[in-house]
């Protein structure tokens, strides 16, 4: 009962680290991003739907877990997780195809291995944030594209 206990103690601790993580930049980032370019738009949801209400539903069910409900909106959350993760999969190899940073590639590669191996998961997110740093650079040191006159209507 006691490990129980911590370990729910455990769960609720991690998720609200991970809500603040991706509810302070990282899910508003993929929205925008997707709003931009309609081609993320499946994993800005897959993201928002799967990783973020997926770690909702972890912390409702840790705090339920000594009701024996806890354990069955744990499992539902932890197959949103799966879906947010697919997310993640998709867009980092969508990143690749438009950044063209091996980074981006690496990170969706090793989501998928994160799967399994869960420290493979902890590198992916690192190699995420400094991929997206340098796109970010790349972005803001980039001439904005000159817009062309708006035609002069003979008077």
């Amino acid at each position: 009962m006691v490990s129980l206990a911590f370990v729910a103690i455990l769960v609720i601790i991690g998720g609200i680290i991970g809500l603040i993580g991706l509810w302070g930049k990282f899910v508003p980032g993929v929205r925008r991003l997707a709003g931009l370019n309609p081609e993320f738009g499946t994993s800005s949801t897959l993201i928002y739907v799967g990783l973020f209400w997926g770690l909702i539903l972890m912390i409702i069910g840790a705090v339920l877990l000594l009701v024996i409900v806890g354990i069955f909106v744990m499992i539902v959350a932890a197959i949103l997780m799966i879906l947010g993760y697919v997310g993640l999969i998709v867009l980092g190899f969508k990143l690749y195809d438009v950044e063209r940073s091996g980074l981006y590639l690496a990170a969706g590669i090793l989501f998928i291995v994160g799967i399994f191996v869960p420290i493979a998961s902890f590198i992916a997110w690192i190699l995420l944030y400094v991929a997206l740093g340098e796109s970010i650079k790349r972005a803001e040191a980039a001439p904005a594209a000159p817009t062309a006159p708006a035609p002069v209507s003979p008077s």
